[in-house]
């Protein structure tokens, strides 16, 4: 299961999911000649999919930038002299949130300040990268700064054993902020394995179909 490192969080999914993702998992074994080791290599991969797909990917360079907020918003004075404001800047430090208070006239220039840059610009969407392409192929990376993409495999531990009579595959997602860079949340997890389920299902009737087609 996919934890956060600090926190350590231990996922669970609903009950129907994890008999839908197992039902699935049985299909591939009898439809398609799939060992049980491999089945379940699938259906990680599947659910790895669905977390990064669950995950939000910056799209602007604002959102490189850590959130900034005004300290004293009302100052009309402040702000037509264009003098300095404080503005709080929240972070992520040794895997903890952090608030710094810097000063500048405007938020842009918040923006240009180092502290305000987000090395790991990201690192969150490229951790399931890394966590997929571990299980059997490459993911699309989209935009992350040149540190997140390195981090991103020291942030993943995977262990897995699929030749056992128990075959399984652990994930450990160690991101500190993994859980917030989830598009709604942790309440977005719920239904994250149920529909890793259903993308294995039309995978493997496609497969089906283009081995009926084949004969």
């Amino acid at each position: 299961m996919p934890a956060s490192a600090h926190d350590m969080v231990r996922l669970t999914f609903p009950e129907a999911d994890a008999r839908l993702m197992w039902d699935k998992m049985k299909r591939a074994n009898r439809e398609l000649n799939r060992s049980v080791g491999q089945s379940v290599r699938w259906g990680a991969w599947n659910l790895s999919k669905t977390l990064g797909t669950s995950t939000k990917e910056p799209t602007t360079d604002v959102v490189a930038s850590r959130k900034a907020r005004l300290v004293e918003p009302g100052d009309k004075k402040r702000r037509a002299r264009g003098s300095n404001r404080p503005w709080t800047v929240t972070s992520w430090r040794q895997g903890k949130k952090q608030k710094w208070t810097v000063w500048a006239p405007r938020k842009a220039d918040v923006y240009a300040m180092p502290i305000a840059r987000i090395g790991n610009f990201g690192l969150a969407r490229a951790s399931w990268s890394w966590a997929i392409s571990g299980l059997g192929s490459g993911a699309r990376w989209g935009r992350m700064t040149t540190s997140a993409k390195r981090n991103a495999q020291r942030s993943v531990r995977m262990v897995m054993n699929l030749k056992s009579y128990d075959p399984y595959v652990r994930i450990t997602n160690e991101v500190p902020h993994i859980l917030d860079a989830l598009r709604g949340g942790e309440a977005q997890l719920n239904g994250a394995l149920g529909r890793a389920a259903r993308m294995l299902e039309h995978q493997i009737d496609d497969k089906l179909k283009k081995k009926m087609g084949a004969k």
